[in-house]
């Protein structure tokens, strides 16, 4: 016997909200992770399913006026969470993100300081007490003791937690934290740098200029972006003293007249690259990432591989590292189209909705606002996106009642994405937050202490 219409639309709608209740689910119970690290296994939602027209449609419900009307950052709220996050220790979840606990550390710590940093943040009308800089999420004494027996003697690179191999993800991480407190000499010495600079050359494929994360050897271009970011940190925060022996001899800045004309914007820039090219193949390792170019202008992680949001940042950020973002420009001026290339790839990534993708037909995550968006910030084209959207999409991603940011609306909160909204936020020029340096991944303030100025903010 035929089912009547009626009953076969109640049908369907219950289907349907049986299927939207267990993504939703899945969604909170799944643990989003690093970009930078691995995930644990069993742990992987499968978020590589294209679009259906019904999420499409779901997603393009959000109107103007909603779009205009812009809800508050709760930055006490996150506050609190990132600091409940830290001192929750006991959960599943914790344990199974142990090997990347480093990185974890600094997602929080960062999260932290550009909520915190401005001293005339102004918080929220329904948050009437002011957000103190005083309010610690872990004491510096902590933070340096975990980092330091995160150490590995043997590898001479840092892990992701205490007894674990060294590697580059978590050396760079570690190497940050130290520029967030503005400690680089107070807790590398001279001998630890040089060790953790030779460690890095180790590393490099003397044939196509490519990094290995660790000693088993997996090439990703993410390697690339740590290695060139973390010496790059080192010769700032280090100083040029410390590599003046074993083979690295003082460099002359400032010779010619030309030279002399430089500001010392310049000369900082141009005596970290040349400690860097003392250590590592630089001019190798940029060709390596530009074989990882595509057809479409984005980058892959290995040559041949997909276009990813998230591969553009590192290489953008590498090339940009070590002076080399012309590279990318390789089409005659009037072939406009031509170079203009990845940043359209990049203005693609947004949908309707205002959130940002990794890739086509995926959809939004908040963790893009940051890979995308300072992939744009790089090549000065962050007005090619509809940044009012992408902020309201941000801001729908925050838990209203316990504070922390979700990769979309009405999931599980974490500190990862929780990291990568606001820093997307601090990208934007969101009112009250610390300015962020879109290429290495720390607040403005901290990398101008050890140096470092650049007109891509």
């Amino acid at each position: 016997m035929k089912r009547s219409t009626k009953t076969e639309k109640a049908h369907k709608k219950a289907k349907k909200a049986e299927e939207q209740t267990h993504r939703s689910k899945n969604s909170r119970k799944t643990l989003r992770l690093s970009f930078l690290g691995q995930a644990p296994p069993g742990l992987v939602k499968n978020f590589h399913h294209r679009i259906t027209e019904e999420e499409e449609e779901e997603e393009h419900t959000m109107t103007s006026s909603s779009i205009s009307s812009l809800r508050l950052l709760h930055k006490r709220k996150h506050v609190e969470f990132i600091k409940y996050s830290s001192l929750d220790t006991e959960t599943i979840e914790y344990a199974l993100t142990e090997h990347l606990r480093l990185s974890g550390m600094y997602w929080g710590l960062t999260a932290h300081k550009l909520l915190v940093m401005n001293k005339n943040n102004q918080e929220e009308e329904e948050d009437k007490e002011e957000v103190k800089e005083e309010e610690e999420i872990m004491s510096k004494e902590d933070v340096m003791k975990f980092i330091n027996e995160c150490y590995d003697e043997k590898s001479s690179l840092f892990a992701g937690a205490p007894g674990h191999d060294g590697h580059l993800l978590y050396t760079l991480s570690a190497i940050q934290i130290f520029v967030l407190y503005e400690c680089v000499q107070e807790q590398l010495s001279k001998e630890r740098a040089k060790k953790i600079c030779k460690a890095i050359s180790k590393l490099q494929s003397k044939e196509d200029g490519s990094f290995a994360g660790d000693e088993w050897g997996e090439v990703d271009t993410r390697f690339s972006y740590c290695a060139f970011s973390a010496l790059s940190l080192l010769a700032h925060g280090m100083g040029e003293e410390c590599f003046l022996d074993d083979g690295l001899e003082a460099l002359k800045i400032g010779g010619s007249d030309d030279e002399k004309k430089e500001d010392n914007q310049d000369k900082n820039r141009s005596k970290a690259l040349g400690i860097m090219r003392k250590i590592v193949d630089v001019d190798k390792g940029c060709e390596f990432i530009m074989k990882c170019r595509n057809f479409d202008g984005g980058f892959g992680s290995t040559p041949g591989g997909e276009s990813h949001a998230g591969q553009i940042f590192v290489c953008v950020g590498a090339l940009q590292i070590c002076n080399q973002l012309d590279l990318l420009y390789t089409a005659d001026d009037d072939e406009e189209e031509e170079n203009d290339k990845l940043a359209w790839w990049l203005a693609e990534r947004q949908v309707k909705v205002g959130g940002l993708n990794g890739r086509p037909e995926k959809l939004p995550d908040v963790c893009y606002s940051w890979w995308v968006l300072s992939s744009l910030a790089a090549l000065k084209k962050k007005h090619w996106i509809d940044l009012d959207k992408l902020k309201a999409f941000i801001l729908r991603c925050q838990d209203d009642i316990s504070g922390g940011i979700s990769d979309r609306p009405d999931d599980e909160p974490d500190v990862y994405h929780t990291f990568f909204g606001i820093a997307g936020l601090s990208l934007m020029k969101h009112e009250g937050l610390e300015e962020i340096d879109p290429i290495y991944a720390l607040p403005v303030r901290s990398v101008r202490k050890i140096g470092i100025e650049s007109d891509w903010y």
